[in-house]
Parts: C-alpha cells; structure tokens; sequence
C-alpha cells in the first residue's frame, strides 16, 4: 500500500532512465537517510471506555509488522479497558517500522508458545509481510489462532496479515479482505477477496490495511456489540491522533539500535580460477528496499572478480532517492543508480533476484516493472536466479508453474501455490524453464559454484547436481528401497502366477 502512494518519483525515475548513473554503494549511518511511509495514527474516539473491561485480548505481532498496526490497535484496545498481552514467535524484544525505518521497539514480549492454551476475548493478527510471514511459520501461532476460532471467540486480522489464514485454513471458500499486494494468493488459497475496508463474517473480522484502521476500528465496535455484519464500507472521517505510549514503544534513535540478526553467513567466496572467466557475461541484480546486503555483495563480488558487469535495477519509485538494503531489520546500505525496472530490449545473459529477511519480495512480486523486465530477459534466453525469498518473485511474475525450485522455506506455501514443485534442497535448475534457484543465504558458496557450473555447462547442458539435506537424502533412499522391495515382490509374485498357470513346479535358486 504504502509503495503504491510516491508517484511523484516517477520522473525522477524517466530522468535516471535517460541518463544512467554509476551504480555507489553508500553507508547508511543515520536514520535521516532511510525513507518513511505516510502517518496512518488516527483513533476511533471513545463511545464505551468499558467495553473492553475485564477482558483479555492477544496481539500477535512479530519484527518488522507495520508500527501504526500495532500502536493504533494498542491504543484502541487501551481506551476501552482491555486486559492486553503482546505476543511473538520467540519473546523479547519487538522491533517495529514506519515503511522500511525501523521506528519503535517493544520490550519483553511473550512467546506465544506461553500462551497457546489461553483463552482470550480478541486475537489479533497485525500485517506487515515479514510479521505475517513469521506467524505463517510459526506452529504455535497458528494452533493460537485456530483454537480461538474453532471456540467462536473474535479473531481479527489486518492487511497482510490474512495470508496467516491460509495455514490454518481458513481462507478455502471465505469472504475476506486484506492487503492488495496479498490478494492475488488469498485467491489462489480458495479465499473470495472483497477490495473493501472490512469484511466480517461471524466471529472473523478482516481488515485491508492502515488507511482504514479507522473503519477496522469500527467494525470491531460493532461486531462485539451485535451489530453490522458482512462488508463494512464505511465513510466516517477520521478523527483524534492515537496516543503512543512511552512506557510500551520505545523510540528509536540510532541505526545500531536496530537488530541485524543473529545469523553469521559465510563470506568465503568459491576460488577465482580465472579472472576473465565471465568477462562476456552481462548480469540484471533486481533489488528493493529491504534486500538482503549480504546477497547483493556477495553475488557482485562473485560476478565482477571474474569479469562479468553487473547492472542494478529496482522499482522506479525507489531508485530515484536509493534502494535501501539491509542486514535483518537495520538498515545499512543505500543503492544509488539503479535503473528502473521495466521490460527492455537491453540484452542480459543472467538476472538474479536477490532475497532478505524483510518485506522486499513482496514488493518486488507486485511491481509491473519487474515482471515486465523478467519476462522480457526470459524471452531473450537469460538464465533467472531466484536467491533465496527472491525466488517468490518469479512466482508472481507467473514464471513458475511446473518448474522444479528451492527457496527460502518461509515461501514453500507461496511457491507450490503459485505451482511450482518446491525441493527443500541448496539449489536447483529447471532445464526446461532456464530457471535458477538457491535456498538461503548460508549456503551461497554452494550455490554460486553450482550457478557457475551451470552458466559454462550452457542452458542445454546437464544440471547441476542438487545439494540435498540429509532429510531428503534419507527420503530419497527410503523412498528407493521400499519401491526396489515392491518390485521384487512383483516380479516373483508374476513368476509364481506364470508358472501356476504352466503347471509347472515353481524353483528359486539354491534349490533342490
């Protein structure tokens, strides 16, 4: 929602696209240097201080969730007498942002796993596409929620965060709202999505974003006081500003307040065996806000110590003030000259779309530009290279439907929905489609030597061997014996029936 709105920056990105910019890489060491969404902190004013008393309400709320989609339903929930407790995947320390700037922290949350068996009035689920994401993954999340809908108590679930329903699901046949960006897989899960304010159906009521938290708001009022149901598209202004409590959200005021993850990723590089190796090679890296630095640098080292050149590309709206890329949660580096993603007759022989922990893939996978700019690279014959949740990408751009992939195991759901047959393996290339893909960052040694093995093998050469983890390895051997067992047992059992037939005496080896 929020990247739809900076239209203005449209020909910032005509003029960077008519005079092309050498691509810098700048530190990001102040807040100031990070972009911003727009305010959405509007309240409900107070009809019933009370009606909330006495009764307990569950947020589930994980790092990088919209800030306004907490502290404004905080602050509902406050006014009107709640007993409230903020839940996450792990406990701690919560971090939430305004757009990509990370803005407040929440400390000492409660792991959900402490409360799954509690019984609570409301539950609800806030959006922001790396939160829902962690709730889509998360068992006790989803046992949590199912648990409070399968009781007929108040399930509320804001913009992004209707994709949670899918796992539990709740989505196959229901009428639901939700983000925009998240309609096109709440359809594929068998959801009716309405482009309205609210939807209520019974005891589950969905709200489509932070431009109407007010009307979310509302819907709430009068759900848990009998009245109004279905789609709710109201037109009631908004009013007074929610107050954000200092004792609950700590301001952010420094970039290395923001977490940067607990992962340590390797950094060696597969050896350079020749410097000129890739020097006719021309590479398209397709990034956004909240990219993974670590997969961007890694994969420009990989390419430009062996003489490939390397183009940037990201959605015109941010490459005009810097594609921010980050480590987890805190921001670190801006991008400046990428070129705007759109389809083009500039010919590339790779694209790689990289990954991050963040909501970067979701951006990417509802921009035209990078579809267009994808499909018009795959009809030339590129190789495609989905790094990580960068794999998604391709998904959406519909490039995936049949072709075996890997990806970043938060996406599993997505990309079988989007049909591809995921394999929970390093890295795998698809032949027939000249698709690339990689799991995740940990394994990026691996899966750039393979991408170089396959990029001098040629697109018609062999596949690179996949990489399995010891699960599907031992799948795949069990998998192997039990069918060599069946067919053994076929084959006598057809030999024994043929020689019946024959009325003939039935003999094994070794016997008299």
């Amino acid at each position: 929602r929020r990247y739809l709105g900076p239209m203005k920056t449209f020909l910032l990105a005509l003029l960077v696209t008519a005079a092309l910019a050498e691509v810098t890489f700048v530190p990001i060491t102040d807040l100031s240097q990070v972009p911003n969404g727009d305010a959405y902190n509007m309240t409900l004013p107070v009809a019933s201080p009370t009606l909330f008393a006495g009764k307990k309400i569950a947020m589930l709320v994980s790092d990088f969730a919209e800030d306004c989609e907490v502290y404004y339903e905080y602050d509902y929930f406050k006014r009107r007498g709640a007993d409230i407790e903020i839940l996450t995947p792990n406990g701690g320390d919560l971090t939430i942002a305004d757009f990509v700037k990370p803005d407040y922290i929440i400390a000492n949350t409660i792991p959900i796993r402490d409360r799954v068996n509690t019984d609570y009035f409301m539950v609800y689920v806030s959006g922001g596409s790396p939160s829902s994401y962690a709730m889509r993954v998360s068992s006790e999340a989803q046992a949590l929620m199912w648990r409070q809908y399968a009781a007929n108590r108040w399930l509320a679930v804001i913009c992004s965060g209707s994709e949670t329903l899918i796992e539990i699901g709740l989505t196959d046949g229901q009428h639901i709202t939700g983000s925009p960006t998240s309609r096109r897989v709440l359809e594929m899960a068998g959801a009716h999505y309405h482009l309205v304010p609210v939807v209520r159906n019974g005891h589950l009521i969905t709200g489509q974003g932070p431009t109407f938290s007010f009307h979310f708001a509302l819907a709430i009022d009068q759900a848990v006081q009998g009245t109004q149901e279905g789609e709710c598209d109201l037109t009631s202004g908004l009013t007074d500003q929610a107050e954000i409590d200092p004792a609950v959200f700590r301001k952010i005021t420094s970039v290395m307040e923001i977490a940067n993850g607990t992962d340590v990723y390797p950094a060696d590089q597969p050896a350079v065996t020749s410097p000129t190796q890739f020097q006719q090679l021309k590479v398209a890296m397709i990034v956004s806000h909240t990219s993974s630095r670590f997969e961007v640098e890694y994969v420009q080292k990989y390419f430009t110590a062996r003489g490939a050149t390397v183009d940037y590309f990201g959605p015109f709206w941010q490459v005009s003030g810097g594609v921010v890329l980050s480590e987890y949660m805190r921001p670190v580096t801006l991008v400046k000259g990428a070129q705007p993603a759109q389809a083009t007759s500039t010919s590339y022989d790779v694209a790689v779309v990289v990954g991050g922990a963040s909501w970067s893939s979701t951006v990417l996978s509802n921009d035209d530009g990078t579809a267009g700019l994808l499909w018009s690279l795959h009809n030339q014959g590129a190789l495609l290279v989905g790094m990580g949740t960068g794999a998604e990408v391709l998904g959406a751009a519909n490039l995936l439907k049949g072709t075996h992939v890997t990806g970043w195991w938060t996406t599993q759901k997505n990309l079988q929905l989007y049909g591809a047959l995921y394999q929970n393996v390093a890295t795998v290339y698809d032949p027939a489609t000249k698709i690339f893909t990689c799991r995740g960052p940990w394994e990026m040694s691996t899966c750039l030597s393979a991408l170089g093995a396959q990029l001098v093998a040629g697109p018609q050469g062999p596949s690179v061997p996949m990489f399995l983890s010891v699960a599907s390895l031992i799948s795949i051997i069990a998998t192997f014996i039990i069918t060599a067992v069946a067919f053994i047992l076929s084959t006598i059992t057809c030999i024994a029936v043929s020689r019946l037939k024959q009325n003939t005496p039935l003999a094994f080896a070794g016997a008299e």
